[in-house]
């Protein structure tokens, strides 16, 4: 399932960095890589920045000695730094004419090289590898829970490919990785659950360790994931109030997470709980558009942009009837991450596609579809047709997404909208200031595309390189089907 989903992703990634948020974080892998330092230079270009504020201030903020530092979280540029030194390898030894493949018609925030463009596609490829590590993470979690490998990996390949999981993997946005670290820690402390079930206490203090760890790192992806912590302790100790020794490790481990946190802000920014932010970006509000947006807004329901949830919502309470702690902790997590986005002055999360910060709870959400994967068998022909049909449009739209920009859909709504009625509120509100129908008039955004139309002008090595690449993940998706709809189940299946 791993490679089937990277071989996909790969197609349709841009090669390129998208957002200013992305920059200022790739800027920070570059500065740990090369220097060894988080600081920055900036973007010296007007980006983000809200009205008032100075040209060049997005995404990082001064510190104590007039450093500029990125008020992101640094876990994704630490993960980024394999593909940070893929980069380097490729700008020191792949031709010059190879860039080409990169569009040249799109709007770029930074100054064009050898070396520029290939750092940054080395590092826009981290979420190629880290969606699908999501996605198997759900699948190991849902097996851990008691639902059949099958349904667990069915259920993953409809959060694969049928949700934002998809148009997300092609940002160099933190969103996948939080929702990669916020299931893994679900998943280890299923495994705990189980080996304290079975009598194995050293086993379950290694899971717990592991949730620890995953909470930890969860905490550094984005700030905005401390919020599910409690909601993962609760779930920890689920009528497990014996079980306080086992997870008393891991309740360090995250512990620990928070505090470097806290010092890191403190060294950086002269106060631990100041994230760098410093309220230029957004203000808390009462919850109003944001929270009737979320659900029924064209351009930002969760439901519309994730439309397999629409299944599973149905579904939460067999959920609870079978698991009820997963089911208790799918809702504490889920609502209270829902409800402080939309207490957000920025609640819609930027020029991004659907409801950004929500995306990292979709796995989440899409726990209860297992439950219904099992039950189709037994469905009415008409039903389980039905639930096919919706899978397979939530398909087609996570495709139509993963193939263009959401910046050039933005860049060209800017010169639409009024004072009352601005841009942002018209991609909110209005079906056609959408993605999903203005999309559909702009050309494809893929580096794939670019390799394609290279090779018709004789440079045909990078076509090559992703036909090989193509023919791996068919084989893989062959095995993958076969496993999962002729043969039984098992160990030797779970990582194609």
């Amino acid at each position: 399932m791993l490679w089937v989903c990277v071989v996909l992703y790969l197609w349709t990634a841009p090669g390129r960095i998208l957002f200013p948020d992305d920059e200022i974080v790739f800027q920070t892998t570059r500065a740990l890589y090369e220097r060894g330092s988080l600081e920055i230079e900036g973007i010296p270009r007007r980006t983000g920045e809200l009205e008032g504020r100075p040209d060049g201030t997005f995404g990082w903020a001064p510190g104590a000695s007039g450093e500029r530092y990125g008020f992101f979280g640094h876990a994704l540029a630490i993960s980024a730094l394999p593909g940070y030194a893929v980069g380097r390898l490729g700008a020191a030894h792949a031709p010059t004419t190879w860039r080409h493949a990169l569009r040249s018609d799109h709007y770029y925030l930074h100054a064009r090289s050898q070396v520029a463009d290939w750092t940054r596609f080395g590092v826009t490829l981290t979420n190629v590898w880290i969606t699908p590590l999501a996605a198997w993470l759900l699948m190991r979690w849902l097996v851990a829970i008691g639902f059949a490998w099958r349904s667990s990996t069915w259920c993953a390949l409809v959060y694969a490919t049928g949700t934002l999981a998809w148009p997300y993997s092609r940002t160099f946005l933190s969103e996948p990785l939080s929702a990669a670290t916020l299931v893994g820690t679900a998943w280890c402390i299923a495994e705990m659950h189980r080996a304290l079930g079975g009598g194995e206490p050293h086993r379950a203090r290694r899971w717990s360790i592991g949730a620890g760890a995953f909470a930890a790192f969860a905490c550094h992806v984005h700030v905005l994931n401390l919020v599910a912590m409690p909601g993962l302790l609760g779930y920890a100790l689920w009528n497990r109030r014996e079980s306080l020794r086992t997870v008393a490790p891991g309740i360090v481990v995250a512990a620990c997470g928070v505090v470097v946190l806290l010092v890191g802000q403190w060294l950086r920014f002269g106060d631990p709980f100041e994230t760098g932010r410093y309220d230029h970006y957004s203000w808390w509000i009462l919850p109003g558009e944001g929270l009737a947006a979320t659900l029924f807004g064209p351009g930002r329901a969760v439901v519309l942009y994730a439309l397999p949830v629409a299944l599973a919502l149905p579904m939460w309470p067999a959920l609870r009837r079978r698991v009820p702690a997963v089911a208790w902790l799918v809702l504490a997590i889920c609502v209270t991450r829902w409800l402080l986005v939309v207490m957000r002055s920025d609640w819609w999360g930027g020029w991004s596609i659907g409801p950004r910060y929500l995306v990292p709870v979709i796995p989440f959400l899409l726990v209860p579809l297992a439950i219904l994967i099992e039950r189709l068998p037994s469905l009415a022909r008409a039903r389980r047709l039905a639930v096919y049909a919706v899978l397979a449009i939530a398909v087609l739209m996570s495709l139509h997404l993963a193939l263009h920009s959401i910046f050039e859909h933005m860049l060209r709504l800017t010169t639409t909208g009024s004072p009352d009625f601005s841009y942002l509120r018209r991609s909110h509100w209005l079906p056609g200031s959408s993605a999903l129908v203005g999309f559909t008039t702009l050309p494809y955004d893929t580096l794939s595309g670019g390799v394609i139309r290279l090779a018709k002008h004789g440079h045909t090595a990078p076509l090559l390189f992703f036909g090989v690449v193509l023919a791996s993940g068919v084989f893989a998706a062959i095995a993958l089907v076969r496993a999962l709809v002729w043969h039984a189940p098992g160990p030797p299946s779970e990582t194609r």
